[in-house]
């Protein structure tokens, strides 16, 4: 199913603004009514649901989880352009945002759409089902790889899959999928935004410098375990607040390893 819709949101790149407005619209109303049919089975209905837990008592680390992304994404566009060779054309991404209505419709399929219906299918099919039949880490692993894979035409296949590190340990340790779409739309509204300011000109704009490129790297390395270390810390005041237990303070709830989210997650 999401290679189906895959193929009709990609559709919207030959089309005029208007019919590729309604396009994308109309394929993402489609996933939803596939995907919260009352008429699948309910093995499936059970193993596809979104996560709806809500993160209670997590909203203070959440918050500084986007900021921690849209600060790793910044980076990362830097680092990548610091990196990756200078080419005589640009990239299919800024072709796109420099049509007419461009910059909507990215912003529509990749920053909205895309990380909703990414999380359901990566995070809510593939993950969920795998932790059940081979443990969690395994899943983690084995979702961002098929992730990453999904992301093929990229130019920075690695950061892809440690995204999906990321995305698969954020809907793990907090037991929903929220997180995972909250840093999931952070990280391409950010990435898009950039895209955009690049849009009229030849990708990438700046010149080839190993020591800024290796500190952009480092630089965003960090901010991207500052990022998991962010999102440890929401999954254990989650449970913690399930659990109807008061944190003394942000920050003094679980110390480095598998939160107690993790260990006495609910019966799902």
């Amino acid at each position: 199913m999401f290679a189906v819709w895959q193929a009709l949101t990609d559709a919207f790149t030959v089309l005029p603004f208007a019919p590729a407005l309604a396009w994308i619209v109309l394929s993402a109303a489609l996933f939803a009514i596939w995907h919260f049919h009352p008429g699948r089975p309910r093995r499936l209905r059970r193993l596809a649901r979104f996560r709806l837990h809500p993160v209670r008592g997590a909203g203070w680390w959440l918050g500084w989880a986007a900021a921690a992304t849209f600060l790793s994404a910044v980076l990362l566009g830097v680092a990548a352009a610091l990196t990756l060779p200078r080419t005589g054309s640009r990239s299919v991404v800024a072709e796109q945002l420099a049509r007419p209505g461009g910059v909507v419709l990215m912003a529509l399929r990749a920053g909205l759409v895309g990380p909703f219906v990414e999380e359901a299918f990566f995070r809510g099919y593939i993950q969920r089902r795998l932790e059940r039949a081979i443990g969690a880490p395994a899943a983690v692993a084995i979702t961002a790889l098929v992730f990453a894979a999904a992301h093929g035409a990229n130019p920075a296949p690695v950061a892809q899959l440690i995204m999906g590190l990321i995305l698969g340990y954020a809907a793990y340790v907090t037991r929903s999928l929220w997180p995972a779409v909250l840093v999931h739309v952070v990280h391409n509204s950010t990435l898009i935004a950039g895209y955009s300011l690049l849009a009229g000109r030849h990708e990438p704009t700046l010149p080839t410098r190993g020591g800024a490129a290796w500190t952009a790297w480092i630089l965003a390395a960090l901010s991207g375990a500052l990022l998991v270390w962010l999102l440890h810390r929401a999954g254990s005041a989650a449970h913690s607040a399930r659990a109807g237990v008061r944190p003394r303070r942000p920050g003094a709830i679980s110390g480095i390893g598998i939160p107690g989210a993790v260990a006495a997650r609910p019966t799902e």
